[in-house]
């Protein structure tokens, strides 16, 4: 592993930044070490050379096996046969100009025939792989200078999205369990202007039909006797080739028809032995580019072989009612299901009836730290995190305006027992202990009140609200420190461990739009941004940043302060608003109230009346 990957990297629990510890060197490259996340502390082994963030190959384990009996196979380097870079250039368009110095992800290495190919035309190339195939891939390439190895799930990458002018994954995807979550997760990769290029199965034709039968069988048998029986590529190959026969042959028992029995016995363990292997057609990839925000969308020659150009954020900030243009809201309180209300009629104006995919469109990542009222009760006697201002979003978001919805806000009259609970808060604790952990039960919730877009707790951990005042005392939950009436100085969650949702993360990085408020600056809004994945996910975020003031300050919080003050305020707590080198945020203000001084350092920080 080269020192200068750090860079790049990032936890993939909680997103934040990663420090590296070398135990041994083998010239410029760590081959033993490891690394901590600054975030969440995690640990995560340097072995032979290569991070590893994931312990085995999971669902792709076989191609381990297949790229370390096959290593030298498709190197162009090895077999000279400039094969892997004509395939290269085939399915990705990109000529040696396009690819020198460019950074380059290589989603789906195995033994690096591509990585190869990019580090030959002068790209710096990270290369991702879920199994042992890194191990291959190291020995072929991996010391090559501008050639970095991971170790990695595809789901989880441990890169900070928006990194790369260029990426690539050729015959991988479709090998995933969920393609094109997979494809997303590459795609967000993309830096604005940058392109992306895939080539996948085809469902075109018969062809697959046969072959596809034939591993329901192929795929349970141990891997020594399946690599025996792909062998038998080798011998038949003549037979194969028979006018008649042949045509039958490859219809209903396909094999490679490589001339190179090496490469003929490998693909056709590469076709026989995978776990997963989907078929797709062009106009469902088309249409994931462009829900991504790729356009200038090409077709190669093969199917399926296409490239997009990721769309450059002003441009998809103009329409936001676009494919593509997704929306994250921030906060918490009564002010937040205001704002997604608002960012719903424009986001789905257009989408009758949002796909699962659709409502990644609009995402709200709900502060949990609330402990007063029901919802404090409940966190007291079941242990889960605050329900209220979840199921206030996730009503903000429903198309049902009949009985459910009503069933969520109703309240019990009284004190004792269900007395003062709010039902929606109960459903949601039931759900939790049906579903096992709570975003799920959030996410059953939401396919139950039929929201559009999607309801994310902020972390699934148990957190409480810290706040050291300027008079030296410290008080400890969000409904002491709206009581006390003191300023706030600074602010932390306990316990310090708490990790960020993933999927809220994800959702950060790959936004067009992140609004944050209105509302409570320190009870609402500052909680979210003290998770520190969250404020990682944020300060490299390149989505506009918003941030939404109160139409009035609150006595004894923020009495007398500015816009200005309130991003001061959230540097100062968290550290996360205002850094250089992030976008945002814009303040929207009350009518004639603009920030009474610049923000310091600059950031790009804007006014505008509301």
């Amino acid at each position: 592993m080269k020192p200068s990957l750090v860079g790049l990297l990032a936890c993939p629990g909680c997103g934040s930044g990663l420090d590296l510890r070398v135990s041994a060197w083998s010239g410029a490259e760590a081959q033993e070490g490891g690394l901590t996340c600054s975030g969440c502390a995690a640990g995560y082994p340097v072995v032979r050379g290569v991070p590893r963030f994931v312990e085995s190959g999971a669902y792709a384990g076989t191609f381990g096996r297949q790229w370390n009996w096959f290593r030298e196979v498709q190197i162009d380097s090895r077999n000279g046969s400039g094969e892997s870079a004509r395939t290269f250039s085939a399915t990705t368009g990109w000529s040696e100009e396009d690819v020198r110095g460019k950074v380059v992800l290589d989603a789906g290495v195995g033994a690096g025939r591509f990585a190869e190919v990019v580090a030959d035309r002068g790209g710096e190339v990270i290369g991702i792989d879920i199994t042992s195939a890194v191990d291959a891939a190291y020995e072929n390439v991996g010391r090559r200078e501008g050639v970095h190895i991971i170790q990695a799930d595809i789901f989880a990458m441990p890169l900070r999205p928006g990194s790369f002018d260029l990426a690539y994954s050729i015959g991988v995807l479709h090998h995933t369990p969920d393609t094109r979550k997979a494809f997303e997760r590459v795609a967000a990769m993309v830096r604005p202007g940058g392109q992306f290029a895939v080539y996948l199965y085809a469902r075109y034709g018969p062809s697959h039909r046969c072959s596809d039968a034939i591993r329901k069988l192929t795929t349970r048998l141990p891997l020594w006797l399946m690599l025996r029986a792909a062998f038998l590529a080798a011998p038949l190959y003549p037979l194969y080739r028979l006018p008649v026969i042949g045509a039958l042959l490859r219809l209903l028992f396909p094999i490679s028809m490589h001339p190179n029995w090496r490469w003929r016995w490998l693909d056709t363990f590469d076709w026989y032995s995978p776990r997963y292997q989907a078929k797709f057609l062009y106009p469902e990839v088309f249409r994931w580019f462009r829900a991504c925000g790729f356009h200038d969308i090409e077709i190669f020659d093969d199917p399926i072989r296409m490239r997009g150009t990721r769309e450059p954020r002003g441009r998809r900030l103009e329409v936001p009612s676009a494919p593509g243009f997704r929306a994250v809201a921030l906060g918490g309180g009564t002010g937040l299901p205001v704002v997604l209300q608002g960012l719903k009629g424009v986001l789905f104006a257009a989408h009758p009836a949002p796909s699962r995919d659709e409502r990644e469109r609009l995402t709200a990542i709900v502060t949990v730290a609330d402990d007063g009222g029901s919802s404090g009760r409940l966190r007291r006697l079941y242990r889960i995190v605050a329900p209220g201002d979840i199921r206030s979003c996730l009503i903000a978001l429903s198309e049902d305006r009949g009985a459910l919805a009503e069933l969520f806000r109703f309240r019990f009259a009284g004190e004792e027992d269900v007395g003062g609970h709010n039902l929606g808060n109960l459903i949601l604790s039931a759900l939790k202990e049906v579903e096992g952990d709570f975003p799920h039960a959030v996410e059953r919730a939401g396919q139950i009140l039929d929201v559009r877009g999607r309801v994310l707790p902020s972390t699934a951990d148990d957190v409480t609200l810290l706040a050291e005042l300027e008079n030296g005392s410290t008080v400890a939950g969000e409904s002491a420190l709206r009581a006390c009436g003191g300023r706030v100085k600074r602010m932390r969650l306990h316990p310090e461990t708490v990790k960020a949702w993933p999927e809220a993360v994800a959702a950060i990085r790959n936004a067009d739009l992140v609004v944050v408020g209105p509302g409570s600056l320190y009870t609402s809004l500052l909680p979210n941004l003290l998770i520190p994945g969250l404020a990682d996910a944020l300060r490299h975020s390149e989505a506009r940043v918003v941030l939404v003031m109160n139409l009035m300050t609150e006595p004894g919080e923020t009495d007398g302060y500015t816009a200005a003050d309130h991003v001061r305020a959230s540097q100062r707590c968290c550290s996360t608003m205002g850094r250089s080198g992030t976008t945002g945020p814009v303040a929207t203000c009350p009518r004639g109230r603009p920030p009474s001084s610049p923000i310091s350092p600059p950031s790009r920080l804007w006014a505008a009346g509301s």
